[in-house]
């Protein structure tokens, strides 16, 4: 799917496609590899859930 996606990008005249892959998910970031593609930034989720208190000394 994701080489699909990449060659009709290219075909299509598209300079940039932007995908996710969770990091623990290692055979998805080994075809993101040989697809070319690049880390361009890490996310990182923070939630707060209901009931628990956000101290500074925590982050």
């Amino acid at each position: 799917m994701q080489g699909t996606v990449t060659r009709y990008a290219q075909q299509s005249g598209f300079h940039r496609v932007i995908t996710a892959t969770q990091e623990a998910n290692a055979a998805m970031r080994a075809v993101n590899r040989r697809l070319d593609f690049a880390v361009a930034y890490n996310h990182l989720r923070l939630e707060l859930r209901p009931g628990h208190s956000l101290h500074l000394t925590d982050v």
